[in-house]
């Protein structure tokens, strides 16, 4: 069902609800130094308007496409995705002993299982960018 918004932003000197997840991951990118234009979905389209969101989906292909940078946002580290990450970020270097590439493969699984790659959508935006 429906998640109630919990925190409260400021855009534009106006207050928006948004969910924690949303909240999370706008935390965990900010730079307090640099000015950074980001687009959000769930800020930019108005979602309870249904002709505006329909219009807006006919853009999604071409926003992904030109984009400059493409965020995902998969949750707070959990379940040794932060152990993974800093594998991959290595570039995969060198021998893992069976201990470690167990863990490494439950990291992926959990990774994989998260609610984030539940969304319909989200595969063909994730392949577009």
């Amino acid at each position: 069902g429906p998640i109630k918004p919990e925190q409260v932003i400021h855009i534009d000197e106006q207050e928006v609800s948004i969910r924690p997840n949303l909240c999370a991951a706008l935390h965990a990118i900010r730079d307090r130094r640099n000015v950074t234009i980001i687009w959000v979905d769930a800020l930019c389209i108005n979602q309870e308007d249904i002709p505006e969101r329909s219009e807006q989906v006919r853009w999604m292909g071409d926003i992904y496409r030109t984009a400059y940078r493409v965020l995902v946002w998969l949750g707070d580290a959990g379940d040794d995705s932060d152990m993974l990450f800093d594998y991959q970020s290595q570039r995969f270097a060198g021998p893992i002993d069976g201990n470690r590439k167990a863990r490494l493969k439950t990291a992926f699984e959990a990774l994989c299982s998260r609610p984030y790659w539940r969304r319909v959508w989200i595969i063909q935006e994730v392949l577009i960018a």
